[in-house]
Protein backbone atom coordinates (compact mmCIF):
# COMPACT_ATOMS: atom_id res chain seq x y z
CA UNK A 1 0.00 0.00 0.00
CA UNK A 2 1.55 3.30 -1.30
CA UNK A 3 0.16 7.08 -0.50
CA UNK A 4 1.44 10.16 -1.30
CA UNK A 5 1.14 14.07 -1.23
CA UNK A 6 3.35 16.23 -3.25
CA UNK A 7 2.74 20.50 -3.10
CA UNK A 8 3.06 22.54 -5.46
CA UNK A 9 3.84 25.63 -5.85
CA UNK A 10 5.69 27.51 -2.82
CA UNK A 11 3.64 29.96 -1.33
CA UNK A 12 5.03 31.65 2.30
CA UNK A 13 8.29 31.38 3.83
CA UNK A 14 8.94 27.38 3.08
CA UNK A 15 5.64 26.42 2.27
CA UNK A 16 6.33 22.82 1.06
CA UNK A 17 9.27 21.75 3.21
CA UNK A 18 7.17 22.96 6.70
CA UNK A 19 4.57 20.82 5.11
CA UNK A 20 6.70 17.93 4.44
CA UNK A 21 8.14 18.33 7.49
CA UNK A 22 5.17 18.45 9.63
CA UNK A 23 3.41 15.55 7.87
CA UNK A 24 6.54 13.57 8.53
CA UNK A 25 6.28 14.62 12.51
CA UNK A 26 2.46 13.47 12.43
CA UNK A 27 3.17 9.97 10.81
CA UNK A 28 5.97 9.11 12.83
CA UNK A 29 3.70 9.85 15.97
CA UNK A 30 1.27 7.35 14.04
CA UNK A 31 3.77 4.89 13.33
CA UNK A 32 4.98 4.56 16.95
CA UNK A 33 1.33 4.78 18.55
CA UNK A 34 -0.60 2.41 16.52
CA UNK A 35 -0.23 -0.87 15.05
CA UNK A 36 -1.45 -2.95 13.08
CA UNK A 37 -0.05 -1.10 9.58
CA UNK A 38 -2.84 -2.42 7.56
CA UNK A 39 -5.35 -0.71 5.21
CA UNK A 40 -7.17 0.90 8.49
CA UNK A 41 -3.86 2.50 9.79
CA UNK A 42 -3.66 3.74 5.93
CA UNK A 43 -6.79 5.21 6.00
CA UNK A 44 -6.36 7.09 9.14
CA UNK A 45 -2.73 8.60 8.37
CA UNK A 46 -4.17 9.72 5.34
CA UNK A 47 -7.14 11.82 7.36
CA UNK A 48 -4.60 12.95 9.52
CA UNK A 49 -2.13 14.28 7.00
CA UNK A 50 -4.91 15.81 4.84
CA UNK A 51 -6.56 17.57 7.80
CA UNK A 52 -2.81 19.37 7.95
CA UNK A 53 -2.36 19.81 4.08
CA UNK A 54 -5.47 20.76 3.06
CA UNK A 55 -5.26 23.95 3.64
CA UNK A 56 -1.63 24.53 2.85
CA UNK A 57 -2.71 22.83 -0.84
CA UNK A 58 -6.03 25.26 -1.39
CA UNK A 59 -3.97 27.99 0.14
CA UNK A 60 -0.89 27.62 -2.40
CA UNK A 61 -3.66 26.61 -5.28
CA UNK A 62 -5.10 30.12 -4.13
CA UNK A 63 -1.99 32.49 -5.17
CA UNK A 64 -2.12 30.87 -8.96
CA UNK A 65 -5.15 31.27 -10.14
CA UNK A 66 -6.80 34.85 -10.22
CA UNK A 67 -8.68 35.70 -7.04
CA UNK A 68 -12.46 34.37 -7.02
CA UNK A 69 -15.18 37.69 -6.36
CA UNK A 70 -14.56 37.88 -2.62
CA UNK A 71 -10.95 37.84 -2.24
CA UNK A 72 -11.02 40.51 -5.02
CA UNK A 73 -13.32 42.48 -2.23
CA UNK A 74 -10.15 41.35 0.41
CA UNK A 75 -7.78 43.55 -2.09
CA UNK A 76 -10.24 46.18 -2.66
CA UNK A 77 -10.86 46.98 0.67
CA UNK A 78 -7.06 46.88 1.36
CA UNK A 79 -6.71 49.48 -1.35
CA UNK A 80 -10.00 51.80 -2.38
CA UNK A 81 -10.80 52.77 1.13
CA UNK A 82 -6.97 52.91 2.27
CA UNK A 83 -7.31 50.86 5.21
CA UNK A 84 -4.17 49.93 6.55
CA UNK A 85 -5.44 47.13 9.15
CA UNK A 86 -7.10 45.12 5.94
CA UNK A 87 -3.58 44.83 4.22
CA UNK A 88 -1.71 44.30 7.60
CA UNK A 89 -3.78 41.49 8.63
CA UNK A 90 -3.65 40.10 4.92
CA UNK A 91 0.17 40.32 4.85
CA UNK A 92 0.85 39.37 8.25
CA UNK A 93 -1.15 36.33 7.72
CA UNK A 94 0.65 35.23 4.39
CA UNK A 95 2.44 32.15 6.20
CA UNK A 96 -0.45 31.07 8.11
CA UNK A 97 -1.86 28.59 5.14
CA UNK A 98 -4.32 27.56 7.33
CA UNK A 99 -5.35 31.26 8.70
CA UNK A 100 -5.48 32.26 5.36
CA UNK A 101 -7.46 29.67 3.43
CA UNK A 102 -9.81 29.94 7.29
CA UNK A 103 -10.41 33.94 5.92
CA UNK A 104 -11.04 33.10 1.97
CA UNK A 105 -11.97 29.85 1.49
CA UNK A 106 -15.77 30.85 1.17
CA UNK A 107 -17.78 34.45 0.31
CA UNK A 108 -19.11 34.17 3.71
CA UNK A 109 -15.54 33.31 5.18
CA UNK A 110 -14.17 36.60 3.43
CA UNK A 111 -16.94 38.51 5.06
CA UNK A 112 -16.33 37.46 8.29
CA UNK A 113 -12.43 37.80 8.21
CA UNK A 114 -13.09 41.53 7.02
CA UNK A 115 -15.36 42.13 10.05
CA UNK A 116 -13.02 40.59 12.60
CA UNK A 117 -10.15 42.85 10.77
CA UNK A 118 -11.88 46.17 10.26
CA UNK A 119 -13.27 46.16 13.97
CA UNK A 120 -10.53 45.82 16.05
CA UNK A 121 -9.35 49.24 17.06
Amino acid sequence: MQSGLHQEPETGLFGPANLGSRCAFQLAELIVANGPFDAGFAERAADRLWRIAEPVVAWSNANVAPPPEHVGEIFATATATADPRVADAFVANFNHPTAMWGAIKSPQAAQSWLKGVTAVG
